[in-house]
């Protein structure tokens, strides 16, 4: 097996870059419906299915060049898939997502399914040490916050492998167990010796931080190449529904995000959304800045939020809430605007697209011109040709440059 095409598609599941896609995986496989010819046996579609699928279709984007037309095409068919997969009918939306990479291109060759028995072989002999190990830790005190909120890193981090292999666990599955071992091992290691095993960690990693008595699940991102002893711009990128906190990372143009934060050197983190909502939007955020304040040198005057979708919603709410410690921000097929009350807010960029079903421009564009007319500095893009999904990776590296291109006044 080529374990390198096996691990892409693991890191597939589950981060499938739209919220029908995503939502589909949360539930149980479906059988296919019978056959005109008469009643067959049933077959289930498996969320590996729905990720090679994707997968597959994610490879012919990468280097195609679509004329205008195509790509108003795609991305429709494609936001069609997503209202599919709401609906149900997943056996159609698969049907059609391999029709849609077979117009792009033909050749683009099938990804192989995770191996579950290998995951299952390689996690099961860990399970008893891992449980072992975080007893030890639970029986440390907590010198200081910051390696309270290390300790409870690496305890989540343990908890993934004590627990038993679950093909549902998002993050069991994007895991390589024996590494994760080796890792945590270490870590707990640091904590006895009272040191923070995440401070200047370069690399990408999974983490949680802490919001009171609740955990944040998060991915962590810092350019190997940056220079630790130099504070980092920092960009917070929230999913959309349905979603989990690898989608940015893993998502959304193959992980483009994360190759715009090596080229740019800036501190990526993307959090799980739905642990913003309600009245923990603004300790949430806070918890996040103050734990990635214990591990990185970051430039203050340099914070930056986007979203996508739901996401996008979310980082409305925090300009309202938090706009005092954000740079800049930007808001994907996602925006309502502010209340009356709301304080100043930093310069937002408010994209929508031309060809949305699910967040139209009739949505975003009124209260766009609301916003602007009450005299907070949004800016609006219409992109042509693209829907609701697929326009992220279009426009990432423009929202990236334009949030980056953000000075304090």
């Amino acid at each position: 097996m080529n374990r390198g095409t096996n691990g892409k598609c693991r890191r597939m599941l589950l981060t499938l870059s739209m919220a029908g896609f995503m939502l589909a995986a949360c539930l149980p496989a479906a059988p296919l419906p019978q056959s005109a010819a008469g009643p067959a046996q049933a077959v289930k579609i498996t969320r590996s299915e729905f990720a090679a699928a994707y997968l597959r279709f994610e490879m012919s984007m990468l280097g195609a060049r679509l004329a205008e037309a195509d790509e108003a095409r795609v991305n429709r068919e494609f936001d069609g898939l997503t209202l599919l997969f709401f609906t149900g009918n997943f056996s159609e939306a698969i049907r059609r997502l391999n029709a849609l990479t077979d117009s792009i291109d033909p050749r683009t060759a099938a990804a192989k399914a995770p191996d579950f028995a290998f995951l299952r072989a390689q996690s099961e002999p860990l399970r008893p040490k891992a449980g072992k190990l975080r007893a030890e830790l639970d029986a440390l005190p907590a010198s200081s916050p910051e390696l309270a909120q290390a300790s409870a890193a690496v305890k989540a981090r343990l908890r993934v492998l004590a627990e038993p292999f679950d093909p549902e666990n998002t993050t069991q599955l994007l895991m390589e167990p024996q590494l994760l071992w080796t890792q945590v091992e270490a870590e707990a290691g640091a904590l006895k010796k009272g040191l923070d095993p995440f401070k200047g960690r370069k690399g990408d990693y999974w983490s949680v931080v802490k919001n009171g008595d609740r955990e944040i699940p998060v991915r962590v991102f810092y350019p190997p190449r940056a220079d630790l002893s130099q504070p980092l711009p920092l960009v917070i990128a929230f999913h959309g529904a349905g979603g989990d906190e690898n989608m940015f990372m893993d998502g959304y143009g193959a992980g483009l995000i994360k190759r715009l934060a090596e080229k740019h050197k800036f501190l990526l983190v993307t959090p799980l959304t739905n642990a913003f909502g309600g009245t923990e939007m603004g300790p949430a955020f806070d918890a996040l800045l103050t734990a990635l304040g214990y591990d990185y040198a970051i430039d203050p005057q340099r914070v930056f939020v986007l979203g996508h979708s739901a996401g996008g919603m979310l980082t409305n709410g925090l300009l309202a809430l938090r706009g005092e410690k954000i740079s800049a921000a930007a808001c994907l097929c996602g925006f309502s605007g502010f209340k009356d009350e709301t304080r100043a807010i930093p310069r937002t960029l408010v994209i929508a697209g031309e060809l949305d079903p699910i967040v139209s421009p009739a949505r975003i564009e009124p209260a766009f011109k609301k916003a602007r007319a009450a005299g907070y500095p949004v800016e609006y893009r219409l992109i042509k040709n693209f829907g609701h999904t697929l326009l992220v990776a279009k426009v990432l590296p423009d929202v990236t440059d334009w949030l980056l291109g953000r000075r304090p006044d």
